[in-house]
């Protein structure tokens, strides 16, 4: 709220909202916010869909990104939950599986959002929310936390602990430490180095970038998803081609795959990662820059432990006996950048 009033936000108008919908939230009858959409989540997780597609107006992105967090944190836990899966524009919905919900999330002027209902399978569950204007969000903040609740005793889940992203944490800390090393590369190529961990080939048998990304796909099944995990800036000018290879990879595959950027994801994915069902596959993607300050009292800087926080996610999903390739690029400029999205790409279709 404090930074929301800093920037000129009426404070007092996104409170009004909130508490508008805390009170209908409390209500036991079916014009209750929070129990249709905790009814919509559990009726669609139980029938099988339980990737969670948020496609939200471009003035609303940023709130997909908090509800991401609430429902990946909040419910990926005892090999259950739901997986949220963004995507910045409808794409093409034939590329989905059966896995696939879908929330609407619009504001009112969004024609295109309007009409994407109707562009999805008939059998595929839509929920959509559609805001008057930007106040409302004060509303959809607590209808959100409740629906998650709420879903979350339907299916037998708690809610209210995240205990992988605590064990991650910890796996940071030992390498900043001494106590833990991350695994040596498996091979370097053109000075990008690659590792391998669970679930993938020997080294012996990855010859190339090509060859080890390709096992990212192997015996690949329904229902499955790819995480993309960067450990770069938020910039979209070198983001974009591994943000188009992830969609490019979606639709070749009909598979949920999810492009995060490290550190902010071990907050909310990083959760589910660990916790939800054994049915992700994890590019890791990281980079040698040592561009980062000193951190007062420590004695590392911000690059080191940024680096850290990506290893130890890294050792962390392979303790759980997660599918890991990590790609370490010389330098988050644009040529390795665009080098890897188009490895990613012709992996996929091969």
């Amino acid at each position: 709220m404090v930074p929301a009033a800093l920037t000129g936000i009426d404070t007092g108008a996104l409170l009004q909202r909130a508490i508008a919908c805390e009170a209908a939230c409390r209500a036991d009858d079916e014009a209750n916010p929070a129990a249709a959409l905790a009814a919509w989540l559990a009726d669609s997780y139980e029938s099988g869909h339980d990737k969670l597609t948020l496609v939200c107006s471009d003035e609303l992105a940023a709130f997909g990104l908090w509800v991401e967090q609430l429902v990946a944190e909040s419910t990926g836990k005892e090999g259950r939950g739901l997986l949220p899966v963004l995507e910045a524009a409808p794409g093409d919905p034939s590329s989905h599986g059966t896995d696939r919900m879908v929330c609407i999330i619009r504001t009112a002027d969004d024609d295109p959002l309007a009409a994407l209902r109707s562009w999805l399978p008939s059998d595929t569950p839509v929920f959509e929310i559609v805001t008057e204007d930007p106040y409302d969000l004060g509303g959809e903040f607590v209808r959100w936390e409740w629906a998650v609740a709420l879903f979350s005793a339907l299916v037998g889940i708690e809610p209210f602990d995240q205990p992988n992203v605590a064990e991650a944490k910890a796996a940071t800390q030992q390498i900043l430490d001494g106590r833990r090393r991350a695994p040596a590369p498996d091979m370097r190529l053109g000075g990008i180095d690659i590792f391998t961990g669970i679930g993938v080939p020997a080294p012996s048998e990855a010859s190339s970038l090509a060859s080890a990304l390709k096992t990212l796909f192997a015996d690949i099944a329904p229902g499955d998803y790819l995480a993309l995990l960067a450990y770069m800036p938020e910039d979209e000018h070198l983001l974009a081609p591994l943000r188009d290879a992830c969609a490019a990879v979606s639709s070749e595959r009909r598979l949920a795959v999810t492009f995060e950027l490290g550190p902010r994801y071990l907050h909310s994915t990083g959760q589910y990662h660990k916790g939800g069902p054994e049915r992700g596959r994890f590019l890791v993607v990281t980079t040698r820059d040592k561009v980062g300050p000193a951190i007062p009292g420590r004695s590392f800087t911000l690059a080191q432990l940024h680096r850290a926080q990506a290893e130890g996610d890294c050792l962390t999903l392979m303790a759980h006996g997660r599918p890991v390739v990590r790609v370490d690029l010389p330098t988050a400029a644009p040529s390795p950048i665009r080098l890897l999205a188009e490895t990613l790409r012709g992996a996929a279709a091969s």
